[in-house]
């Protein structure tokens, strides 16, 4: 039987430990269902820095009664994304949970395997344990974790990256594939299919690419760069010249270039280029207009070129786009 432990806190999400905890019951009983007479094959435990109740909403308190140990072994630790306000708080959580980095470094050299979804693959990253390997985590995180860890190789568009007994999963729902490929490790890839068919989870989900939205003004520590951001949402859909942009704003083209990178992980062109595919998204979600006038709406003339950037960018064509996530489209399936 293998031990699999949830780090939780007061800031974790609550869903993604009650639905973590309900796979490995539902693969307990499945595993049991298939072979009869055999023990349970996960025993699962929460345990937090700080033991104490909490009110999640009124009418529904949680309660952690289990403290972390340096003594107990687990096979497996599950780190749970947490809520987070703005960046400087996220900055805060991470740089109180040094204790909890230790005991992660502990469990990974007594042989646990450590998993981490959401913005918990930063306190992975926070252990070292990643320096020189890849890595995934929130897709709005992308440019965070690259300026705090720039020893890792983030692989942004990837739901799932593994490095032996290290496993990151994407955004907040990630740790449903995170969880069945904990269970597939520890049993069998029949096991983890068939739960995934009980609780009805994409086991075969390669990408967190489709899901990506442009972000808006996330970094505003640098008022240049933010005044440059607004700028070029206000006027994508023209022709923009970076030099009379950066002339505009009083500095050298090469500053300009710099600090813009600096600020959002993209140069100024790829940004303009993600905003505009963001946009093209939008209107194939919301409108019936043919790919000619969406391109022509957002920038583009050349149905190529644009098709290729897109399908780079998401992972697939405006047309699979528009199929999988169109309004229209999904209320006629409702």
């Amino acid at each position: 039987m293998k031990k699999i432990a949830f780090v939780a806190s007061d800031y974790s999400s609550i869903s993604g430990i009650t639905g973590g905890l309900e796979i490995f019951k539902i693969a307990n009983i499945l595993s049991r269902i298939q072979s009869p007479g055999k023990p349970k094959r996960f025993e699962c435990s929460v345990i937090s820095l700080d033991k104490g109740s909490f009110t999640i909403s009124p009418g529904l308190i949680c309660e952690f009664s289990k403290g972390l140990s340096m003594e107990e072994r687990y096979d497996a630790i599950i780190l749970i994304g947490f809520i987070y306000k703005d960046i400087s708080q996220l900055i805060k959580r991470i740089d109180s949970s040094k204790k909890i980095v230790s005991w992660i470094l502990k469990q990974y050299s007594a042989g646990a395997l450590i998993g981490a979804s959401c913005s918990a693959t930063l306190l992975l990253a926070e252990t070292g344990l990643l320096d020189g390997k890849s890595a995934t985590t929130s897709w709005w995180l992308n440019s965070f974790f690259k300026k705090r860890y720039p020893k890792i190789k983030l692989e942004i568009d990837a739901l799932m990256v593994e490095n032996k007994r290290l496993i990151c999963s994407g955004a907040v729902t990630s740790y449903l594939n995170l969880v069945l490929c904990i269970i597939e490790k520890f049993t069998d890839k029949s096991l983890a299919l068939s739960c995934s068919k009980m609780m009805l989870i994409d086991i075969n989900k390669p990408s967190q690419a489709p899901y990506i939205m442009q972000q808006r003004l996330l970094d505003l520590s640098d008022d240049m760069v933010t005044k440059a951001q607004h700028w070029i949402y206000a006027n994508f859909q023209n022709k923009i010249d970076f030099q009379v942009l950066s002339n505009h704003l009083g500095v050298s083209y090469r500053t300009f270039i710099r600090r813009f990178k600096f600020a959002t992980s993209e140069t100024p062109s790829k940004y303009l280029q993600k905003l505009r595919i963001e946009a093209s998204k939008d209107l194939l979600e919301t409108t019936n207009l043919n790919l000619e006038a969406i391109m022509e709406s957002v920038g583009y003339s050349d149905t190529s070129s644009f098709s290729i950037l897109f399908k780079r960018l998401t992972h697939l064509t405006p047309k699979e786009y528009r199929t999988r996530f169109s309004r229209d489209q999904i209320n006629q399936v409702n």
